[in-house]
């Protein structure tokens, strides 16, 4: 996987390899086997690292349990793992997708949509504001050149957001993932 990566990208080195997520294509959550799957790879990667292929490794999807798993096992560990994170999904110690793919259940949140109000916002400015507010990294993907316009924009209304708009957005958290990541397992 890392050469064909190497080949396609027509260079030398990657700067970030992830294993994004910690189970194989068709697996139970609860298959035994997962772990050992999840230390080989990284394991190879390792070797990909030590040999000038691979800078860093990371991981993408990983509950705390996955990376407690590895983390004294490994020689590098993992420098980043990302994670879902959003109003309906608050997990600070884990975060990526923080527009949820943007889910109609999130964009329509009475919550949500009446502090956008308030505030003469677009909705996904909210919520952008809301995890940068937490002190989460946030990276919207969007092929979109408009959305990426706005999605930047959400600076100007972070600083607007008050003390109870963080109280009230935290409150509406479901643990409810949006992004369900097993189409993007390799098989």
């Amino acid at each position: 996987m890392v050469q064909n990566s190497l080949n396609c990208l027509k260079c030398g080195y990657i700067d970030l390899q992830l294993i994004h997520y910690p189970k194989d294509w068709g697996t139970s959550d609860k298959n035994p086997e997962n772990s050992d799957h999840r230390m080989r790879i990284y394991r190879v990667f390792e070797e990909y690292k030590d040999s000038g292929y691979i800078r860093s490794i990371g991981v993408s999807n990983f509950e705390g349990r996955h990376i407690d798993e590895i983390w004294d096992n490994v020689k590098y560990r993992p420098v980043l793992n990302q994670c879902e994170f959003h109003p309906h999904l608050t997990r600070p110690e884990l975060a990526h997708t923080p527009l949820a793919s943007r889910s109609k259940s999130l964009f329509t949140d009475p919550v949500i949509v009446s502090i956008a109000n308030r505030l003469d916002a677009d909705i996904s400015n909210i919520i952008l504001s809301f995890a940068y507010q937490q002190k989460i990294g946030i990276i919207p993907k969007s092929g979109n050149a408009s959305r990426i316009k706005s999605n930047i924009s959400f600076l100007d209304i972070a600083s607007k957001l008050t003390k109870e708009d963080i109280v009230l957005l935290k409150k509406l958290n479901k643990n409810h993932r949006y992004s369900d990541c097993d189409g993007w397992n390799v098989r």
